[in-house]
């Protein structure tokens, strides 16, 4: 698998899209009792995740990624990132693209 990057392929950087999300009212409103309890519940587990956010203050985001093929040689890879706590469950509400990039098989 090879990555083209020969050409500029747009990106945006998650601290600078969730602002401009918020302020255009796309990003979910999240109440620190939500943020509580989601830091507790992983802190409860056993997992080292629960040292990110002492103070239970930092939003828990998600990214994936998928690639789809074009044709046989190329096919194309998405980046999309969300918030693990948004309630909505109409992808195209709440999954954000942050970059795309042709690969070359």
């Amino acid at each position: 698998m090879v990555f083209n990057l020969a050409r500029r392929h747009p990106f945006a950087l998650p601290h600078h899209l969730v602002p401009f999300l918020v302020e255009k009212n796309l990003w979910p409103d999240h109440k620190p009792r939500q943020l509580h309890r989601y830091w507790t519940h992983i802190r409860e587990g056993d997992s080292n995740l629960g040292n990110i956010s002492p103070d239970n203050s930092h939003i828990p985001l998600w990214f994936w990624a998928d690639e789809a093929e074009c044709n046989e040689q190329s096919s194309v890879l998405v980046v999309a990132m969300g918030c693990i706590l948004d309630s909505r469950r109409y992808s195209l509400d709440f999954c954000y693209p942050i970059t795309f990039c042709r690969v070359d098989t």
